[in-house]
């Protein structure tokens, strides 16, 4: 028998794992709400996609904006997942954020830096308990791990000698 190689993303997380799944899916709300007293939207499962939720959140922002300049200043920038990512969360045990400040219309820049707000981002998920890959390139997705690579090894290890 071929020794098979576990990787994140390729790997389906076993049954016996969905639980951490599930709690360290609620340790990333627990960070989103940090995140949002910090001057960012938060936003889970929102959306169908990247596109279509990047535009809600320009025009959100835009629309807090026109009612008060001052929300100029707080706003700090946007981090999110949308369905598409949702679907892989329990099946694979990971979720990719997207993240960054907006580029808006009618006002152009608005928030932190990407790379800035990544690091934020990033220090903010880990504070919480979380698993977080990510190269610090603002073209690159922060990747969030609620199940490690190495609790998929173990655990596929022992499913695989349970069946011998």
């Amino acid at each position: 028998m071929q020794k098979q190689e576990v990787k994140v993303g390729e790997t389906r997380v076993p049954y016996s794992l969905q639980n951490k799944v599930i709690e360290n899916r609620k340790k990333v709300l627990e960070a989103f709400k940090d995140l949002r007293k910090k001057g960012f939207i938060a936003r889970a499962n929102f959306r169908c996609c990247q596109t279509c939720a990047g535009y809600d959140i320009s025009n959100h922002v835009e629309k807090k904006i026109d009612k008060d300049l001052r929300y100029m200043e707080k706003f700090k920038g946007v981090v999110y997942w949308h369905r598409q990512d949702e679907e892989t969360i329990e099946e694979y045990g990971y979720i990719y954020l997207a993240y960054g400040g907006l580029d808006s219309e009618k006002y152009n820049k608005l928030g932190l830096p990407t790379t800035e707000a990544g690091e934020i981002i990033v220090e903010t998920l880990k504070s919480h308990g979380l698993g977080v890959r990510w190269n610090g390139k603002e073209n690159n997705r922060i990747l969030v791990e609620l199940v490690t690579l190495e609790e998929l090894k173990i655990e596929i290890k022992e499913i695989k000698e349970k069946e011998d």
